[in-house]
């Protein structure tokens, strides 16, 4: 009976309030053709702006000094002064960039919100993307300008390198992550920005067609309120200019949609930029009679208690079953970050698309992920559906990453487990993971990071012999890989020319001796010291930390603690070209980055 007067109440609340609700229209729309007539009477053009086959051509190409605007002929209702209501909004677009000529090229140009019916400025030529000019492109509060900038001009402010950027009120950047374009000029670049007003966090994203590089493919978020920077009502759209230098920028499509609930948008009307700002407001109203009412009560009332009653008993049906069941019995137990459904991952990496692919370990491979209602990147492992107990081993890490949190051990984000997939969830490291750093083709690492990164392993909080060929990859320069033609396991390698007592011929040559020897041996030593296969004899972390820091002697390790192990014959040489394709190690530290 209490759970029915409960509902009973709320009903009879919600039939006396629902008389004077107003749901405001969003603003939605999706153009993929700017020619299109439907589309090109909601779009207004300023300057040299133009819908050309299709597309939004911002500036004329073969000009100098110009400028251009593209922009929704209708306002957007950013928020309510009444209610102090602050909408959401996504929108997405694409677009290319092109040299105008074989020489430089510049400058770019930005997404804009800013008050309805915003001119351009006197003077906005040049590095301005026609949204300032020289006295008013920096930090003036009643500028009430927010842009998200492709900067392609490589000058000496802002930051002095081609950039993505969010900008508050000036042209200078609050928040920037770099842009490579010279990559991918001509490429279709696809954005991302959304806003959540609940945490006041603008998030973007983007990603160029055909290129799975991390460098060429980013993301930026920034916490700004943006009712302290624009006004209710503003204008969206792209905007562009030229200076010295000109470039081609094109806009292939463009889709915004914004949710804001406020009866304000019965005051608000006006036209300006070739489009009507007026909305059409839908008022509800509720039928009353006793009939419907206690209708709704009962279907309520019954609905609550069937899914109560539902509810149990999976929960006791959990209980001594196997399967999903039983995994998702043990990780409620657990203390875990989040749980995310199949469907949210599918979206995140695009049905798992090749281009998504991070890397791969010895259980499963990583994926990039975008959480666009998060406003987060993530690393997406998908455990092999033959992994061998692969359940077990989803239960294990979930059960032991949840539990970690360290600096220096990338963060667990969530797991889901449905329609027979494994997934673990973690922060995305946009600079790639350790593995990429000491054996693909970037410039290899000095000797003094390679120790830092040694060090801040030991530190995780665990004993280092779970990683222990992880230190001797740092020192080598080698992958951990198993046993095959020419090829042995870089611990044998080690071991060898430790017994040999040539221990130093190990150190990674690319290094060209730059190295402190007495860091260098200890790191090889203490790797050795974990592999110990009598672990009582293993080193505990507080050891290790010790002994990398030159604060402990180095251990005397028995020279019949690899007694089992083969000799390495001159067959069996490493041969490091081929070693260079093999898979990277799956250790903790590169998982899911």
């Amino acid at each position: 009976m209490r759970l029915l007067e409960k509902v009973t109440t709320f009903v009879l609340l919600l039939a006396l309030h629902l008389p004077f609700l107003k749901t405001v229209e969003s603003l939605n729309f999706n153009i993929t053709n700017f020619n299109d007539p439907e589309s090109a009477k909601n779009m207004a053009y300023v300057g040299d702006g133009q819908a050309t086959n299709g597309t939004i051509e911002l500036n004329i190409v073969t000009y100098l000094f110009r400028v251009g605007r593209a922009l929704y002929a209708k306002p957007l209702h950013l928020w309510d002064a009444s209610s102090s209501v602050l909408t959401d909004f996504t929108t997405r677009f694409t677009f290319t960039i092109e040299r105008a000529t074989n020489g430089t090229y510049a400058d770019g140009f930005a997404f804009y919100m800013a008050p309805h019916g915003y001119q351009i400025p006197p003077n906005a030529a040049g590095g301005t993307f026609a949204l300032f000019n020289t006295t008013s492109n920096t930090f003036i509060p009643h500028n009430h300008v927010l842009t998200v900038e492709f900067d392609t001009l490589n000058g000496t402010i802002d930051p002095p390198m081609q950039h993505v950027g969010i900008d508050d009120n000036s042209l200078k950047s609050v928040a920037f992550a770099k842009f490579d374009i010279d990559k991918n000029l001509g490429k279709k670049c696809n954005v991302l920005i959304t806003y959540t007003a609940s945490n006041k966090t603008l998030f973007l994203a983007w990603s160029f067609n055909g290129t799975a590089n991390s460098h060429s493919n980013s993301s930026l978020s920034y916490k700004i309120d943006l009712m302290e920077i624009l006004p209710e009502w503003v204008d969206v759209g792209f905007s562009a200019s030229t200076g010295d230098f000109t470039e081609h920028n094109v806009i292939y499509s463009w889709e915004f949609s914004s949710t804001l609930n406020s009866d304000a948008m019965d005051n608000f009307s006006g036209e300006g930029n070739g489009g009507s700002g007026k909305r059409n407001v839908l008022v509800v109203a509720v039928a009353t009679s006793s009939t419907v009412l206690v209708f709704v009560v009962a279907s309520i009332a019954v609905w609550v208690m069937i899914r109560r009653k539902r509810r149990d008993t999976v929960d006791k049906s959990n209980d001594g079953e196997g399967g999903a069941n039983s995994v998702k019995f043990d990780l409620d137990r657990a203390t875990i970050p989040r749980r995310f459904n199949y469907k949210e991952l599918v979206a995140a990496t695009n049905g798992f698309a090749d281009d998504r692919k991070l890397g791969r370990g010895a259980s499963g491979q990583v994926y990039k992920g975008l959480l666009s209602y998060l406003g987060r990147v993530v690393a997406v492992k998908r455990i092999f559906a033959n992994f061998a107990n692969s359940e077990r081993v989803f239960i294990n890490e979930v059960r032991v990453i949840s539990r970690l949190i360290h600096r220096n051990l990338v963060q667990f984000v969530g797991w889901c487990h449905e329609q027979g997939e494994f997934l673990l969830l973690f922060e995305y490291m946009p600079n790639g993971s350790l593995d990429t750093h000491l054996f693909g083709d970037k410039k290899p690492l000095t000797w003094d990071v390679r120790y830092k990164v040694a060090l801040g392993v030991a530190a995780a909080v665990r004993y280092l012999h779970e990683d222990a060929e992880q230190s001797l990859e740092i020192a080598c320069g080698r992958r951990t890989y198993k046993d095959g033609e020419f090829h042995v396991p870089l611990t044998h390698w080690v071991w060898q020319h430790y017994v040999e007592g040539n221990v130093m011929d190990v150190v990674d040559e690319r290094l060209n001796m730059e190295f402190d020897v007495d860091e260098m041996r200890s790191l090889i030593i203490v790797g050795l010291w974990c592999t110990n296969p009598n672990d009582k004899e293993r080193p505990k972390a507080a050891q290790v930390i010790k002994v990398l820091q030159l604060e402990a002697p180095l251990p005397e390790l028995p020279l019949d603690m690899h007694d089992h192990l083969p000799l390495v014959t001159d067959s069996q040489q490493i041969n490091s070209q081929s070693m260079q394709a093999l898979p990277f190690t799956d250790s903790f530290i590169t998982v899911g980055r």
